[in-house]
């Protein structure tokens, strides 16, 4: 059942992708494709199918929304947040670079912290436990953000980070046990 519902994601994603639809929205352009092909990336990675060109696009995306913005607000620091989670799992080297944003963070500031450290290599048994405790604070059902965030897609993005830097040998994600990380 599961698989199949990802199946399904992935082929609604990639023909809303080939068909443009979310060029037609130009308010929430390119916002929108970042989410489907975010969407798309986590979906096909559970199902075995990492491609790493997918997360780098829709973190471009995301960055690329945020950056024309003039009210930087929550919204906008939790795909900022998103986009860089992202760069981290593909293992992309813009991710620190993009780490240290130009703007101020007022919402999404232990989002960042954890990317952060993450990051850093000299920080590992101590990372992990503050990695941990986030992880577990978000995954709670009885969690409710006081900004905006997208929750379980968070959720699964950090598992993703916390299996990669943390639980894997060779920084490889096993991406069901990640998603499966977020129901325990």
């Amino acid at each position: 059942m599961a698989t199949r519902f990802l199946k399904n994601a992935v082929v609604i994603a990639e023909r809303a992708l080939a068909e443009s639809r979310a060029e037609r929205m130009p308010d929430a352009f390119p916002l929108n494709r970042g989410i489907l092909r975010r969407d798309r990336f986590l979906a096909e990675a559970i199902l075995g199918n990492v491609d790493a060109q997918h997360a780098i696009d829709a973190a471009g995306d995301f960055k690329d929304y945020c950056a024309g913005v003039r009210r930087w607000d929550d919204l906008h620091e939790a795909y900022y947040v998103s986009a860089l989670r992202l760069e981290l799992l593909a293992k992309d080297s813009t991710v620190e670079r993009d780490v240290t944003p130009r703007r101020t963070f007022r919402y999404h500031t232990e989002g960042l912290s954890i990317v952060r450290l993450v990051l850093d290599p000299g920080r590992r048994p101590e990372g992990k436990r503050e990695v941990d405790v986030f992880f577990d604070k978000i995954r709670n059902p009885e969690y409710k953000p006081h900004v905006f965030s997208e929750r379980d897609v968070e959720c699964l993005e950090v598992s993703a980070m916390r299996y990669m830097k943390y639980l894997s040998f060779d920084e490889s994600v096993d991406w069901w046990r990640a998603a499966q990380a977020v129901g325990e």
